[in-house]
């Protein structure tokens, strides 16, 4: 409650402010009518064209043409590079949980192991695509290695699953497709910039391109990162170089070549504070107390009461987490991608393109044994299309009508070989306040020991991964949290249709069907007796219906409906040699409607929709169930000129898991509080299922407010503010510990000049003491909330210095 009354308070400071910066704005200059290129686009082809040659990048609303965002019949956001920066994605290493909060309350996000490389929509994990191409060496936006945002130039953020042209492997709850830098065709431009920050922070570079020729234009960027953190023994260490190449010899043809290569040393974000209690997130006391090596143990057999050890309530420092300085992970990712457009005439065009992803890694996390290794996998994706703007008169037709057709077949390539031991779901049985981190290692524990080479544990044992340092071992039998040695290929022909029958009433239409042809087996290393294969065939369909009507010229009132099937997957995007067909049929569908204005001549944007969702939920080596989120959202986007935007958006959320069909309900590692376990002396890490039944979901506050205001004038100084509010959260199925409604406020301030520009940033403006929950909404790391919860950053400061010459 005393919070909720501080936030109040900060919106009684900020709404006088708002009104006086944007006085000050309008009497600068009132000219201004076009919405800035700087800040969220609401109206206008996207991406936005430059004045000067670009690179034909895709964008997932073009997939029935160049459609304006006002007539999607879809809700789509699209974030720009400035407000990248403005938000803080990037600036850790990892995906800032909060950062695409301040600008879409529905995509409140989970830590996601520190790995993730895609925010969440509606409570799941949006499917990351590059310039339009489907990433896939994924699970849930998990790729095992941090994010490379450096060739991020901007990305487009679409709530719901995909449309057609662009289809999912995988459960979609959203699209994000990531737009990467273009190279400059009108003159050579380039830029430099370190940034420092508190907590042994450096970020450097380097970022140069311009014309080899009248056709012929390149971008080269490179970054190195050496960061530690607030968080004690996490850091990464990050090089990437990024390059693009643009052939636009006319008109009619253009071909673009884009390439990443990154290198990475870093600490996997497994575990964070372990045994979260009422005590824990109100004051700040840890409950102690914990057991020799010979007496630990993971589940309700042969583990003892926490009430036999339990120490004293002892104050804990919030940088503190369960990593031992031991465990970590090193990675290597490339990334090529060829695209090309051929402009056969006004009626028709052909688009190309060809993705090639690769990554190598290897992680450890000691605490709970979480071990992961991949030799080298890699997808090929490549997807034609035909475009055809087609018109029909009266003259040789029933009826006048506009069809803008996108059609074509995509085929996709991937190969996995994954080893991962996740058997040890148990981390509530360290100490972490008179304990060493040193000592947080499973590998000592006599029950660890019981699993070696032993068929008959849990997923098959734990067997010595081939090749990899000793001490690394994988379980064979773990189905979607990973082991495998998968082969697959996929054809999916697709049409897309905006039929715009009259200037009041359009429908879109789309159909996609995908053929998937799958070998899987158990890795080499598993014992005979537990081998296991998978050949099959599969096919998914997906449907989408969009009718619009648009009584107005600056409104559109729409209907979506997308049906779509997806499949599970393992770990990195692979499939399980124990995959039965269910596991490639899961049905998701969306209901949407919505309504969106464009007033005041550009300058005013607000959206309304309300929605239900179906997906099938991911759960951690079982079988996946279904979920429902229902809900309402509402945003407004004011732009008084160019270079000035204000945000408000709110969304109510009330998401279910359906366990009723199944002969037990959600597993959590631990099903109480720490502090019930030592009331009632029950056992920590217990691993084990609730009833069958139906469950809302947990990590998950149903209730969000977020605001932006976002001044970006060209020369001077410029700001970005912006505050996120959400409701109270449960950490378990009981829903008997909560985290209480919390909100969080960031700024940016920088000063323009014609070479250099300063920044800074200032996270958690008033030093809140705020906690996230481990997994959020129906991710599968919600299985750790019990054992498992964020301490979130305090306030602190990072620094920039761009040189631009």
């Amino acid at each position: 409650m005393i919070k909720t009354k501080r936030f109040y308070y900060w919106i009684l400071f900020i709404l006088p402010s708002l009104y006086w910066v944007g006085t000050f704005s309008l009497a600068e200059d009132n000219t201004e009518e076009s919405l800035p290129e700087t800040t969220l686009k609401v109206k206008g082809k996207i991406p936005i064209e430059k004045d000067e040659q670009s690179s034909f990048l895709l964008s997932p609303i073009k997939q029935f043409g160049p459609i304006d965002v006002l007539d999607s019949p879809r809700t789509v956001f699209i974030i720009d590079k400035s407000l990248i920066q403005a938000t803080g994605m990037g600036l850790q290493p990892f995906l800032d949980p909060l950062s695409m909060t301040f600008l879409v309350p529905s995509a409140y996000s989970s830590v996601n192991y520190g790995l993730g490389i895609a925010p969440f929509s509606r409570g799941y994990p949006s499917t990351p695509y590059i310039n339009g191409m489907e990433m896939n060496v994924q699970n849930g936006a998990f790729q095992g290695i941090p994010m490379n945002w450096n060739m991020i130039e901007s990305f487009d953020f679409i709530e719901g699953p995909a449309q057609a042209v662009f289809g999912a492997t995988q459960t979609s709850s959203g699209v994000t497709n990531y737009l990467t830098k273009q190279p400059y065709f009108d003159s050579f431009r380039s830029s430099a910039q370190f940034t420092l920050g508190m907590y042994e922070k450096y970020m450097w570079l380097v970022d140069l391109g311009g014309p080899i020729r009248s056709d012929l234009a390149y971008r080269l960027s490179y970054q190195g990162i050496e960061n530690g953190n607030y968080y004690q023994y996490v850091h990464n260490v990050q090089q990437n170089v990024y390059f693009s190449l643009g052939f636009h010899p006319s008109e009619t043809y253009r071909a673009d070549f884009m390439a990443d290569l990154g290198t990475y040393d870093y600490t996997p974000l497994f575990m964070w504070m372990n045994r979260p209690t009422e005590a824990l997130i109100t004051t700040g006391l840890y409950p102690t107390g914990s057991l020799p090596s010979s007496l630990i143990n993971i589940g309700t057999i042969n583990n003892p009461p926490f009430s036999l050890y339990a120490g004293q309530l002892e104050p804990i420092s919030r940088r503190i987490l369960l990593q031992n300085p031991e465990g970590g992970g090193r990675a290597v990712l490339g990334m090529l991608q060829f695209v090309q457009k051929i402009t056969v005439s006004d009626q028709l065009t052909f688009l190309d393109s060809t993705l090639l992803w690769y990554n190598r890694e290897n992680l450890l996390q000691p605490p709970v044994y979480y071990c992961l290794s991949s030799a080298g996998d890699y997808e090929i994706g490549h997807r034609t299309e035909c475009l055809l703007d087609l018109y029909f008169s009266q003259n040789n037709f029933p009826l006048t009508l506009h069809d803008l057709v996108d059609s074509g077949i995509e085929w996709h390539i991937q190969r996995n070989l994954e080893y991962v031991a996740s058997s040890f779901f148990g981390s509530n049985v360290w100490d972490m306040v008179l304990s060493q981190p040193i000592s947080w290692n499973m590998n000592n524990s006599t029950f660890f020991r019981q699993n070696i080479e032993n068929p008959h544990a849990k997923f098959g044992g734990l067997w010595p991964i081939p090749g990899a340092p000793q001490g690394y071992f994988f379980n064979p039998l773990n189905g979607s949290a990973g082991s495998t040695d998968s082969f697959f290929y996929s054809i999916a022909p697709f049409i897309q249709q905006l039929i715009c029958l009259n200037p009041h009433f359009d429908l879109s239409l789309g159909l996609r069907d995908t053929t998937y042809f799958v070998q899987a087996t158990t890795p080499p290393g598993t014992p005979f007796i537990l081998f296991k294969e998978l050949s099959t065939t599969q096919s998914d369909p997906l449907i989408t219906v969009g009718p619009s009507f648009k009584p107005l010229k600056w409104l559109n009132i729409y209907f979506s409906y997308t049906l779509e099937y997806t499949t599970d997957a393992a770990v990195l995007g692979g499939y399980s040699p124990v995959f039965d067909s269910q596991s490639f049929h899961q049905q998701d569908a969306l209901y949407e409607a919505g309504i969106k204005c464009n007033l005041i001549k550009n300058k005013l944007f607000v959206s309304g929709d309300i929605f239900s969702q179906g997906l099938w939920l991911d759960n951690i080596g079982l079988n996946p169930t279904k979920t429902t989120v229902n809900g309402i959202e509402f945003n407004v986007s004011y732009s008084p000129f160019q270079y000035l935007l204000f945000r408000i958006g709110f969304a109510y959320q009330y998401g279910s898991e359906n366990w009723t069909d199944v002969p037990h309900g959600p597993l959590e590692t631990q099903t109480y509080s720490t502090d019930y376990a030592q009331l009632f002396s029950l056992a920590l890490d217990n691993n084990s299922f609730f009833p069958p039944g139906l469950y809302p979901f947990i990590g998950w506050p149903k209730e969000l407010v977020d605001g932006v205001i976002n001044y970006s004038p060209t020369t001077g100084l410029g700001f970005t503010l912006g505050i996120s509010w959400f409701s109270s959260q449960f950490l378990g199925y009981n829903y008997s510990t909560t985290i209480p409604p919390e909100f969080i406020i960031r700024s940016r301030i920088y000063y323009n000049l014609p070479h250099w520009q300063f920044a800074f940033y200032f996270y958690n403006v008033t030093d809140e003491k705020y906690w996230l929950p481990f997994g959020v909404g129906i991710q599968s790391a919600r299985i750790f909330d019990y054992a498992n919860i964020v301490p979130g950053m305090p306030f602190w400061i990072q620094g920039s210095l761009s040189y631009f010459f």
